[in-house]
Formats: C-alpha cells, sequence, structure tokens
C-alpha cells in the first residue's frame, strides 16, 4: 500500500498551467476515457460512495441537506482510518513521481487525505466524536471522495443526473461493496456513528484486511464492475475497443518508461508507447487519430514548457555560470517546435490554447520563438488573473523552476543532442487515464490493483 500527500494535477513542472494546457488536454483526454479525472484513481472510491449514499439516505440524511457533506466525511473518517491503520507509512519522494512505474500506481493505491488521517492515530480518542475535535479533517469538505468521484459516479450511472440519488446500478454497487466476507460495512458504521471507538467496534480488526484499497473486490462486486463496463463500451462504440482490447502488460509498461534503468532509457521507453497503442488499435480509424491526438499534443505542449522554463532559467543569475543557458533556446530546440506544430496542426480535430502552437510554427527564429511563448505565457496568466513570471528580462515570480533539476535536463541533451525530443516528453509527459483503465479492469476481474 503506498500513501500520497498530494494529489497531482499534471506531471508538469508547475501544475499552476502557466501555458494553458489543461484545458485542451483534458478535452484529449475525455475522448479516450471519458469516465476519469486526474482526482478519481481507484474503483472502490465508487463502492465506498455509494455505500455512504444508501446509508445515509435510510437516516433521511440526503444531498440538499446542509449537513450532507459534513455526515458523508464522518463515515469517510471510518474508511480512511480503515485504510491507514496497518499501513501508516508514505512512498518516498525521492521519485517525486517521474521514472518508474512504482511512482505512478502509488497514486492509484494513494489515499485521500491520508495525511490528516496518520496523525489522527495517535490521537487519544479514536472515536467520531475525537474526530470532530481534529478540525482539518472538516475544514475541506468538498476535498475527498464526495467531491472527487460524484462526477465520474454520474457518468457511470451510478448516481442520477443531478447527483442527489443513487440509480438502480449504484444501488446494486452500494449492497456489493458492502459486503465482504460476511462482514456488513453498515454494522460498522451504525457502532462508528454510536460512538464506540474503533479497537471497540466489533468486526474493525477484519474489516482492516478486508475493506482497504488493497482489498479484493467480491464476485457480486466484480460482476456489478463487469456490467457497468459492457454498458459503457455499448454505449460508445468508437472507444470500447480501449477495454475490450486493452494493451498488454508490457506495452502498457511503455507507458510508465517501462523497466528503464534512467531517465534516457524510460524516455525513449515512453515515446514507443503511442505508436506501439496505435499500431495495437489500428483497425479502428476514430481511435487511433485521437491517440495521434494525444501523441502530438503531449510533444507539443512539452516543447512549449521546455522553451518557457529554458526562458526562466536563463534569466536566474545563479544559472548562466553553470548552464549552456545564455544565448537563448538552441537552434534543436526551434527546429523541433516547427516541424512538431506543423504535424500536429495538420491532424484532423487538433486543438490547442489559443492560438499557441499555430504562432509556434510561423515563429522566424528562435528569438521570435521564444517570444511567441512567452506573450502568450503572459497573456494566459493575465486572463486568470496571476502574475506572468518573466517581465522582460528579469523574474517577476520565483521558484517556478528548479535550476539544478532543469540544469540536469540541459545538459543530458547537450550531451546527446540526439535525445532531445525524447527527454523532453518524459520530462513534461502528460495523465492520459491508461493507467486508471488497467485499475479498473483488474479490479472488475478480481485481482490487486
Amino acid at each position: 500500500m503506498f500513501f500520497s500527500k498530494y494529489i497531482v494535477i499534471e506531471k508538469v513542472p508547475g501544475s499552476v498551467d502557466p501555458l494553458g494546457f489543461l484545458k485542451p488536454s483534458s478535452t484529449l483526454a475525455d475522448k479516450l476515457f471519458r469516465q476519469f479525472t486526474v482526482l478519481s484513481n481507484h474503483p472502490a472510491y465508487h463502492g465506498f460512495l455509494c455505500c455512504s449514499y444508501d446509508y445515509l439516505q435510510r437516516s433521511g440524511v440526503v444531498p440538499g441537506r446542509r449537513d450532507f457533506s459534513r455526515r458523508f466525511r464522518d463515515l469517510e473518517i471510518l474508511w480512511g482510518l480503515i485504510n491507514v491503520w496497518e499501513s501508516p507509512l508514505e512512498p518516498s519522494d525521492s521519485n517525486n513521481g517521474k521514472g518508474s512505474q512504482q511512482g505512478d500506481e502509488a497514486a492509484a493505491m494513494s489515499i485521500l487525505n491520508v495525511t490528516k488521517y496518520k496523525p489522527l492515530l495517535h490521537e487519544g480518542d479514536l472515536s467520531l466524536s475525537g474526530a470532530r475535535s481534529f478540525l482539518p479533517l472538516y475544514q475541506r469538505l468538498n476535498y475527498g471522495t464526495l467531491g472527487h468521484y460524484s462526477s465520474p459516479s454520474i457518468f457511470w450511472g451510478l448516481l442520477d443526473a443531478k447527483g442527489v440519488n443513487l440509480t438502480p446500478v449504484g444501488q446494486r454497487l452500494a449492497e456489493a461493496w458492502r459486503r465482504r466476507d460476511n462482514l456488513d460495512f453498515d454494522d460498522l458504521l451504525r457502532q462508528w456513528e454510536a460512538g464506540k471507538p474503533v479497537t471497540d467496534i466489533s468486526g474493525f480488526d477484519r474489516a482492516v484486511r478486508l475493506f482497504p484499497l488493497g482489498g479484493l473486490p467480491s464476485a457480486f462486486e466484480q460482476a456489478v464492475w463487469l456490467d457497468l463496463i459492457g454498458d459503457y463500451c455499448r454505449t460508445h462504440r468508437d472507444t470500447r475497443q480501449l477495454w475490450e482490447s486493452p494493451l498488454s502488460s508490457g506495452n502498457l509498461a511503455l507507458y510508465v518508461g517501462g523497466n528503464g534503468a534512467d531517465d534516457a532509457e524510460r524516455s525513449r521507453q515512453r515515446a514507443s508507447f503511442f505508436p506501439t497503442a496505435i499500431g495495437h488499435w489500428q483497425a479502428e480509424s476514430e481511435l487511433t487519430n485521437r491517440l495521434r491526438l494525444a501523441d502530438g499534443f503531449e510533444l507539443l505542449a512539452a516543447v512549449a514548457q521546455a522553451i518557457l522554463d529554458w526562458e526562466y532559467v536563463r534569466r536566474l543569475d545563479e544559472a548562466c555560470p553553470n548552464f549552456p543557458v545564455a544565448g537563448g533556446i538552441p537552434e534543436a530546440l526551434f527546429e523541433l517546435a516547427k516541424r512538431q506544430a506543423e504535424h500536429y496542426l495538420a491532424l484532423p480535430g487538433a486543438t490547442q490554447p489559443g492560438g499557441l502552437f499555430e504562432s509556434m510554427a510561423a515563429a522566424k527564429s528562435p528569438t521570435h520563438l521564444a517570444t511567441v511563448v512567452l506573450e502568450h505565457h503572459a497573456s494566459h496568466q493575465k486572463n486568470k488573473g496571476a502574475m506572468a513570471y518573466i517581465d522582460g528580462e528579469h523574474i517577476a515570480v520565483r521558484d517556478k523552476v528548479d535550476l539544478n533539476d532543469f540544469g540536469r535536463f540541459i545538459v543530458a541533451v547537450a550531451v546527446n543532442p540526439a535525445e532531445l525530443t525524447h527527454r523532453i516528453r518524459w520530462r513534461y509527459r502528460r495523465d492520459w487515464h491508461f493507467l486508471r483503465a488497467d485499475t479498473w479492469q483488474r479490479y472488475a476481474n478480481g485481482g490487486h490493483s
């Protein structure tokens, strides 16, 4: 079991979206896996959500009541404690989410609000009243299962269109999730709400083994998910092959850099992912076009982000003596940007933030290209009411690029220019939900996720 302190919005340095890529990349990702967001990582959350909806509604507590979110959080705390009870450790931050399949898989197994549940383990009163006195758990009620999984639950058809009531299949999932190995989660919730400390709750020790994210779903729950996936494929025939004919584990591993020992090898592995996926689904013309769009957007957005970071770093006083950035972006990066922009914009359905990619394609020189990216950044920041990172030749907002980390990237591509394309893609790779789909598939088939 792994835990993470944060929800990673994008695997891009500076997740505040300084160039406006989040919206167009989300649009493209939705064309592949509409049922996921970057905040939905594991199907068990849907089961808990449906179980909690059912439990609360039987008590007359329904969405729309002022106390619904707070009462939902009451129940969620018990499940959170179950998840951290025997595995309170967090993964090493040395990976920073980059460069290993373990790092990417850890996100799927992370517990929302784990940094708030862990301190609770050291409180003397591990009852609901004790939890309610721990204010951090109640400060952001929208940060958790209810906030992150309600909309995806509507898409899966577990909640009605307004997110108020369970649908018939949502009711089935509630019933399926709450019972594992003859232990009824409702019984635990009743004891928790009655004020019992977790150590006095009958069945809690078994729940720690049966109900955490790593717990195996029952045959009943698997059947519900197989039905949900089947229903999705019948109504979304343009992307059904993503589910009905998924990539092999070996091909999927390319998405996270395979088993590469270093960034050079991992970047080459990731670069082969989309061509491999396109070959796998080559008979599906609409699907392969969407994959080409994701492939092209990922690389072009990475190039633009690299240009912004380069211009930022070369304005740092401490950078120029140590890294070859003083002369502006190199010719090779300029040529890559032009070539990739022209290639991407020729694809049917290409999307972009504003006219950035068209302007990049029309750039006349490396200096002109840098100006295009910086002007777009300034305009984008202004439109969202934020300050641009760069003002002329000066840094306006500090600490937006890790100098040493970016410096290592610069040195690596300077030593081996042929690696520029792969390295840029790997450094600024984006999340297209392929690992989430694999997690859902394995869960529905009874395997550990």
